[in-house]
């Protein structure tokens, strides 16, 4: 299964690296490198280790606003139970302000975060402790998602 939108929804400066990328290899961008250029910014900002503190204890009580607050509860629902997700669970969302466009975004990176990490969880895939997290998150700050 191919989500459409992280195959054909790049904006254009990844689309222009994926474009380099099939010129110099004279092949098609591997589909994981496509997964990761699809929105660089989803990596979030930096905040401080209290609010990623009060994010983790309970993000339904930590200082979100109301479009965060509101897609995280469709997201939980999303992945804790997706057999009970119906199209009136979107209300919410776009009561809050959430546009239809980033309604799709999360929905297709949540989607996509659960399968690595339910392919981690049956394959034994290796995960690094504390610092090393701290050392992935510095470089996304940094970099983003970028080669």
């Amino acid at each position: 299964m191919r989500v459409h939108s992280v195959a054909h929804r790049h904006r254009l400066p990844q689309k222009l690296k994926l474009a380099l990328i099939r010129l110099v290899s004279g092949r098609r961008g591997p589909d994981v490198v496509k997964t990761l250029m699809y929105r660089p910014e989803f990596y979030g900002r930096l905040h401080d280790d209290r609010f990623v503190k009060a994010v983790v204890d309970d993000w339904r009580t930590a200082p979100l606003d109301a479009k965060l607050r509101a897609a995280l509860g469709f997201l939980e629902k999303l992945t804790l139970r997706p057999n009970e997700v119906r199209p009136a669970d979107v209300t919410p969302l776009r009561k809050a302000g959430v546009s239809d466009a980033a309604i799709e975004d999360a929905i297709n990176v949540c989607t996509l975060f659960n399968i690595y990490d339910r392919l981690a969880d049956a394959l034994g895939w290796h995960l690094p402790d504390k610092d090393g997290y701290a050392a992935s998150a510095q470089n996304l700050i940094k970099r983003g998602y970028l080669l």
